[in-house]
C-alpha cells in the first residue's frame, strides 16, 4: 500500500505495531491484524511557531536573523546531547533500547512494548514533557528499525501516530520533518512539501533548526533545484550552524549540491573538510542507500579514485539513522558496568539485627544492674524449689526456680525472681542443684527496690556478659554501616562509569 499522506491517514495499532488507515477526523476502529479495538482522535495539522525573543524586540528581519543565527551557533557549539529535543541521548531506562540493533530480533518487541507503555504514560500525565520525550524517542527508533527492514507503511505510522498524540511544538516540528522524508522516500513530494509547510523555518533550537534544514534542503536536492538546496545549508562550512550528529547529511547536501552546480573543486573542498569526521565506511554506506546522494557519490568515488582520500574500511554492524537521511554509523566497542550487587544487603542484614538485639539487651542489663544496686536488703525465706524446662531447635535448657518470702513494713510479699545473672543448665540435676543451694542460706538475703518492694531479687550481681553484648552489638552495627558505605561508594563509580560509557556509546 502506497498512498499519499496528504489523503490517507495511516497510525499504529499499540498493541501489535500493525499499520491502521483511518480518516482524518478520527473515530473507532479495529486493527485487522490483533482485533485490539481504538478509539483515535483528529489528525493534528496547522503551522507551528515558535515565539523567540528577538521577535519582542523590534529588530528588521535580518537582524532577527543574524540574531537567531548566532544563538544557534551558541548553542552548535556547546551543545548539551541531553536537551529534550536531542534523538541520541536516550530517556531514563531506555538505554537497553539504545544498546540493542535495531535489526536485531529481539529490538521489535522491546521497542513496541516500550512505545504502549510511553504512549499510555503519556496519556495518564496529560503529555508531560518528559513522557513526550519518551514517545518521540521510541517512535524515532521503530521508524528506523522499519525503515531498515524495507516496511515504510509501519514506519510511517508510528511517526504519524506519534505526531497526533505530541502537543509540544518542538516535537511536532520534529515529527514533521520525519514524515516529511518518509513521503519524500516514497516519491510523494507533494506530501514532503505540505508538511514541511506547517514547520515554522526558523525555530530557535539547533535540534529543530538543523532537523528542518536537512528535510527541506533533501527535498529540494529531490527536485533538482540545487541552488535553493545549496542555500538553506549554506555556500560554505561554518556559514549555518547546525547539531553534531548532523555532520554528514547536513554537509553531504552541501557537496551534492555544488557538484550538480559544476562547482566541482569547491564540491571536493568541502568532502575532504568533513571526510575524517565520519567514521570508517560511513559516507559509503549512507551514498548507497539514496538516490539523493548520487552527487556526492560521484564526489566520494572520484576523490578515492584519484588517491586524494584514505582508504577506510566500511564497518556497520550497528547503524544509527540520521533525520532525513537514509545514513548509518557503527556503534563502538564499549561495554557497560555491572551494577554493584544489591543483594550483597540479604547476608549483612543479620548483622544490624543481631547488633541491635545484643546492643539492646546489654543496655538493658547494664541499666537494670545499676538501679538494683540501690535496693535495700531484708531476711527473706525460702518456700518451694524447682526446675523449668525450656525446649529450643535441637535441645531442653533448665532453669532453677526458687519461690521466697519476705517482709517490708510489716506486709509479706511472695516472688521468684532470682537475678539477672540466672544461668540454664544442660542438665536438670545441675538446674535442681543451683536452686536447692539457696536454702542453705540463712538468714536468706532478699534484695528489694524500696520504691516498690514487690520487686525483690536474691542476687544482683549485674550480667557478666552485658558489657560484652554491647560491644560486640556496636561492633555489628558499625560493621553494617560499613558495608553500606562501601556499597554506596561502588554505587557512585558504578554510575560515573556508565554514564561515561553510554558518552562513548553516543559518540
Amino acid at each position: 500500500m502506497n498512498q499519499s499522506q496528504q489523503n490517507v491517514r495511516v497510525l499504529m495499532c499499540t498493541q501489535c505495531g500493525a499499520p491502521i488507515q483511518t480518516s482524518q477526523q478520527g473515530g473507532s476502529y479495529t486493527c485487522e491484524y490483533c482485533g485490539a479495538a481504538l478509539q483515535v482522535g483528529a489528525q493534528r495539522s496547522g503551522p507551528i511557531s515558535f515565539q523567540s525573543a528577538q521577535d519582542q524586540l523590534g529588530l528588521d528581519p535580518e537582524q532577527m536573523e543574524a540574531a537567531r543565527l548566532k544563538s544557534l551557533k551558541k548553542q552548535a557549539d556547546h551543545y548539551d546531547a541531553s536537551n529534550p529535543y536531542s534523538y541520541y541521548e536516550a530517556p531514563d531506562d531506555l538505554e537497553y533500547i539504545a544498546a540493542t540493533d535495531e535489526l536485531d530480533d529481539s529490538f521489535l518487541p522491546m521497542a513496541l512494548q516500550a512505545f504502549k507503555m510511553a504512549t499510555d504514560r503519556c496519556h495518564a500525565s496529560s503529555c508531560a514533557l518528559p513522557d513526550q520525550r519518551r514517545v518521540y524517542w521510541l517512535a524515532k527508533k521503530l521508524k528506523n528499525s522499519w525503515t531498515r527492514r524495507n516496511d515504510a507503511l509501519k514506519a510511517r505510522a508510528v511517526i504519524e501516530t506519534a505526531h497526533d498524540m505530541l502537543t509540544d511544538p518542538g516535537y511536532q516540528q520534529l515529527l514533521k520533518c520525519s514524515l516529511a522524508d518518509l513521503a519524500r522516500k516514497e516519491g510523494d513530494l507533494a506530501a514532503a512539501e505540505n508538511w514541511l509547510s506547517q514547520c515554522d523555518p526558523r525555530p530557535p533550537l539547533i535540534d529543530l533548526d538543523s532537523e528542518y534544514r536537512t528535510s527541506w534542503a533533501m527535498l529540494l536536492m529531490h527536485r533538482e533545484r540545487w541552488q535553493d538546496a545549496l542555500a538553506v545549508v549554506g555556500e560554505r562550512r561554518g556559514l549555518i550552524p547546525y547539531e553534531p550528529a548532523s555532520v554528514a547529511v547536513f554537509n553531504s547536501v552541501r557537496v551534492g549540491c555544488l557538484e550538480r552546480l559544476g562547482r566541482t573543486a569547491e564540491a571536493e573542498n568541502e568532502l575532504r573538510a568533513f571526510y575524517d569526521d565520519v567514521p570508517d565506511g560511513f559516507l559509503e554506506n549512507m551514498y548507497s542507500n539514496s538516490d539523493t546522494w548520487v552527487p556526492a557519490r560521484e564526489v566520494l568515488e572520484r576523490l578515492k579514485a584519484r588517491g586524494d582520500l584514505d582508504s577506510r574500511d566500511s564497518d556497520s554492524d550497528s547503524d544509527v539513522f540520521y533525520g532525513g537521511g537514509s545514513s548509518s554509523r557503527s556503534a563502538p566497542d564499549v561495554t557497560m558496568p555491572d551494577p554493584p550487587p544489591w543483594w550483597i544487603f540479604l547476608p549483612f542484614s543479620g548483622l544490624i539485627v543481631g547488633g541491635g538485639f545484643l546492643l539492646h539487651d546489654g543496655y538493658t542489663d547494664r541499666q537494670r544492674g545499676e538501679e538494683m544496686a540501690a535496693w535495700q536488703v531484708t531476711d527473706g525465706e525460702v518456700i518451694e524449689t524447682g526446675v523449668e524446662a525450656v525446649s529450643g531447635d535441637d535441645d531442653t535448657t533448665f532453669y532453677p526456680i526458687v519461690v521466697y518470702e519476705y517482709t517490708v513494713d510489716d506486709v509479706t510479699y511472695s516472688n521468684d525472681y532470682i537475678g539477672i545473672s540466672v544461668e540454664g543448665y544442660n542438665s536438670s540435676l545441675d538446674a535442681e542443684h543451683d536452686a536447692e543451694r539457696w536454702e542453705q542460706h540463712d538468714p536468706l538475703r532478699v534484695y528489694y527496690d524500696p520504691d516498690s518492694p514487690a520487686d525483690a531479687a536474691l542476687d544482683i550481681t549485674p550480667s557478666w556478659w552485658a558489657p560484652y553484648g554491647m560491644v560486640l552489638g556496636a561492633v555489628l552495627i558499625f560493621g553494617f554501616f560499613v558495608v553500606v558505605i562501601v556499597f554506596a561508594i561502588k554505587l557512585v563509580i558504578w554510575l560515573v562509569r556508565r554514564q561515561k560509557a553510554l558518552a562513548a556509546m553516543r559518540a
